[in-house]
């Protein structure tokens, strides 16, 4: 039994899923992957290696995933298109001009399509580190979206001391709409598709960006998607230097995990919570198995397995700004992952924000 069958029936066991007839076909899984720059000795851990990068390129071609791109998901989900059988995304952040002289000829030479994230600002820059527009419409000409990532980069979920509501709103909408209106200008098409600066937002920032009319948004908050995952939660993971090709395929092939957060995703809270809750539809998951990570550092929680319920009780109060819960369950034997995850800010009454999520 293929393991998208075998994920099929575990959904079903789980209540996930109605029963899967024999000869149907298995459930829609869709990974979007996230990197930033590409290099020989990359100084920073959101860099990989050039060796990494081609050695991850090459394990997608292996396996059979086909790289898609946004403008096909969109399409499947307004159901006028199709996907191949197993579909990924590749996403490329802050427009590092790597993408142009080694990662663009390697996605051409295998046939691969990305998407990649511009802060438009910087490709006024003149340092050379970064793309510049001809690379951009030589690129998009090739066959690959540019798509906007804020004007500054900025994040767009952090005020600025002493600014007002009003004055963060204002600010927030011209970085988004700029960004667009620039990537308009310069190669002639409306951008539909929009992704945080350092995948940082909440309900206010979301609501803005979704005013401005991107039909998806993509976050940096690690997980597979679904056709069921909203549009505008699309969910990222991201490639780290350390990941190697054993980090990377852990991500590639996670699954999705039933998990109820204690707050929306994206929820803005006045306090630190004392003790968060998530509820799983699991029926059986060992506690050596069972792992919570907060801005992705490994937590001690408790497991009680007739709530199916994972506690995470902070051993001081959370700062104010942004933090990003990750529940897994590893598999036994395979190692498999099971992962959901969500976000929520803390921005107490008598301040006017905190610091970004860390990415």
């Amino acid at each position: 039994m293929s393991w998208k069958r075998r994920f099929a029936w575990t959904l079903t066991l789980w209540g996930i899923l109605s029963p899967v007839p024999a000869g149907s076909q298995p459930p829609v899984l869709l990974p979007i992957l996230c990197y930033h720059s590409v290099s020989s000795h990359p100084s920073s851990e959101y860099g990989v290696s050039w060796e990494d990068f081609r050695d991850q390129m090459r394990y997608l071609q292996e396996r059979g995933y086909i790289p898609i791109s946004l403008s096909q998901w969109a399409r499947y989900l307004d159901g006028t298109d199709s996907l191949p059988e197993h579909p990924v995304i590749l996403t490329f952040d802050d427009a590092h001009i790597s993408a142009y002289q080694r990662i663009f000829p390697l996605l051409k030479s295998l046939g691969f399509r990305a998407t990649f994230f511009l802060p438009t600002a910087f490709l006024s820059n003149h340092s050379g580190d970064y793309l510049t527009w001809p690379q951009v419409l030589e690129m998009e000409q090739a066959g690959m979206e540019m798509m906007p990532h804020g004007h500054s980069h900025a994040s767009l979920a952090q005020r600025r001391a002493g600014e007002d509501g009003c004055s963060y709103r204002a600010r927030v909408r011209e970085e988004v709409l700029r960004s667009r209106s620039l990537i308009h200008f310069h190669l002639g098409q409306s951008p539909s598709f929009f992704a945080y600066p350092y995948g940082a937002y909440e309900l206010e920032v979301e609501a803005m960006v979704r005013e401005a009319g991107f039909s998806l948004i993509l976050t940096a908050c690690p997980g597979v998607n679904t056709p069921e995952t909203p549009p505008h939660r699309l969910k990222r993971q991201l490639i780290y230097r350390g990941d190697g090709v054993a980090g990377f395929a852990s991500k590639l092939e996670a699954l999705p995990l039933g998990a109820q957060f204690p707050f929306e995703e994206g929820a803005i809270l006045s306090t630190s919570p004392q003790r968060i809750d998530i509820d799983l539809s699991l029926l059986d998951a060992p506690a050596g198995n069972l792992l919570l990570f907060v801005d992705r550092k490994k937590r001690a929680i408790s497991y009680h397995p007739s709530l199916r319920r994972i506690s995470f009780i902070p051993t001081c109060p959370l700062s104010p700004g942004l933090h990003l819960l990750e529940a897994r369950v590893v598999e036994e034997g395979s190692g498999r992952w099971h992962q959901a995850s969500s976000l929520f800010a803390i921005r107490p009454s008598q301040t006017h924000g905190g610091s970004g999520m860390p990415k």
